[in-house]
């Protein structure tokens, strides 16, 4: 998505809002995946851990929801009827900062993936 949002700036007007028709496609799928990472995350985590009270869990989880609620920002300023400067700067900060936490979350994600708690 940062990429097209970003190809968006640069482009001519046709390409540009083919460009950001693919990125409105992409934001109503984004918020399902987060969704769908998030419930199989907690599930796996029960499993493993037996609860989520572990810091490292619990930063996760805060971070997942920020990613989330990035993510129907940007699905609403996509659905706005037109798009102004500051909304597609806009899309692109939020883009970028959910890029950045999706890949925070990766790291951790790979911390944890062979942790596991005794018994």
């Amino acid at each position: 998505m940062v990429g097209f949002l970003l190809l968006s700036f640069i482009t001519s007007e046709s390409i540009s809002n083919d460009l950001l028709t693919v990125n409105k496609v992409l934001s109503l799928i984004l918020p399902l995946t987060i969704i769908a990472a998030g419930i199989s995350g907690v599930y796996d985590a029960k499993i493993r851990f037996k609860k989520l009270s572990p810091p490292y869990l619990k930063i996760k989880i805060y971070l997942g929801s920020l990613s989330f609620i990035l993510s129907i920002i940007m699905l609403f300023l996509f659905m706005w009827p037109s798009y102004t400067l500051i909304t597609k700067v806009l899309l692109v900060i939020f883009a970028m900062v959910n890029l950045g936490l999706c890949v925070v979350l990766g790291k951790m994600g790979g911390k944890l993936i062979d942790s596991v708690m005794p018994g």
